[in-house]
C-alpha cells in the first residue's frame, strides 16, 4: 500500500496516527522545524507557515515571508532566510517560537489582511509597507518595480 503522508505537520497529528515522538527523533528524514511542528524534504514556506499559524492564535503571515508567499522579489538573503514571520495585532505575545519572528501592531486595517488557510496574510500592499522597514531605498524600489511590473529576467 503506498501511502502519502504531508510534508509539514505537527507531532500532535503524527500521535494522533500513532507515531510516537521517539520515532520521530531517531527518523533522520524528519526535521524539526520548530517545538511541535516537522517537516520532511523541502516543503514550501507557505505550508510551514500556515501550519505556524494553525498552532499559534491570533497571528498571520507578514514581512519577507508574505512576501515569498505573494512571489514579490525581494533580495536573496530574505528569500534565503528559513524563519517565518508572523504578525500579531492584539493579545499577548507569549510564543517564542523557533524558526519565526514576530512582529506586533496595534492597528491592522481590514483591508489589509486577506485570508491565508486557517489564518490570515497581509496584503501586497501591506507587506510591502513592513518590508519597507529594513530594505534600503534601492531594494525598495526592485520590490515595487517587480510588484507592479513582471520581467522576464528579474530586476
Amino acid at each position: 500500500m503506498n501511502r502519502t503522508y504531508p510534508s509539514v505537520f505537527t507531532t500532535q497529528e503524527a500521535a494522533q496516527h500513532g507515531v510516537s515522538r521517539r520515532v520521530l527523533k531517531r527518523n533522520n528524514n524528519i526535521n524539526q522545524h520548530s517545538q511541535g511542528l516537522r517537516f520532511v524534504g523541502n516543503p514550501d514556506v507557505a505550508l510551514i507557515a500556515e501550519k505556524i499559524c494553525e498552532l499559534t492564535e491570533d497571528i498571520g503571515i507578514s514581512h519577507h515571508t508574505a512576501a515569498k508567499v505573494h512571489g514579490l522579489r525581494i533580495p536573496n538573503y530574505l528569500e534565503k532566510k528559513h524563519e517565518i514571520s508572523v504578525l500579531k495585532t492584539h493579545g499577548k505575545w507569549s510564543t517564542k517560537r523557533q524558526g519565526g519572528v514576530g512582529y506586533r501592531t496595534k492597528k491592522l486595517l481590514d483591508d489589509e489582511t486577506q485570508p491565508f488557510g486557517s489564518a490570515y496574510i497581509t496584503t501586497v500592499e501591506r507587506t510591502i509597507f513592513d518590508l519597507a522597514q529594513y530594505l534600503t531605498p534601492y531594494q525598495l524600489i526592485q520590490v515595487v518595480d517587480g510588484a507592479i511590473n513582471s520581467h522576464a529576467h528579474g530586476y
